[in-house]
């Protein structure tokens, strides 16, 4: 079940924020998961996923500037390569992980690699 893949999961590869999460889901779950009606399970049950499906796998400081890297070389192809929304979603995204430094939290380093490699993954190129 979802309850048993949740709390089975290996605690030391997530991002400690995105683990809170999922640690009220899963005990708002196991408080509810014996109720009588099945609105409040279902509610239960989408918010146990919900936490489940957003947990950010840590990432270092080393992962997020191989992964920046990678975008400016998409970047430096050109927006005349990749359809307009797609480029730009990327060069936001890129920005954003640029503002990254030592200081920054493991939830921002995180973040920053989640966005970069979902819009790397998002691009679109013009066919002509």
């Amino acid at each position: 079940s979802l309850l048993e893949k949740s709390n089975n999961i290996n605690r030391e590869l997530y991002e400690s924020s995105t683990l809170k999460k999922l640690d009220e889901a899963i005990i708002n779950a196991n408080d509810l998961k014996n109720s009588m009606y099945q609105q409040i399970i279902d509610e239960a049950y989408f918010k146990l996923n919900e936490a489940y499906n957003n947990l950010l796998l840590k990432r270092t400081i080393e992962e997020l500037n191989s992964i920046i890297n990678e975008a400016n070389n998409i970047i430096n192809l050109g927006a005349a390569t990749y359809t307009y929304n797609t480029y730009k979603c990327l060069v936001n995204a890129l920005k954003e992980a640029l503002l990254i430094n030592d200081n920054s939290s493991d939830y921002e380093i995180s973040r920053a690699y989640y966005l970069l490699e979902k819009n790397i993954d998002g691009m679109i190129k013009y066919s002509y």
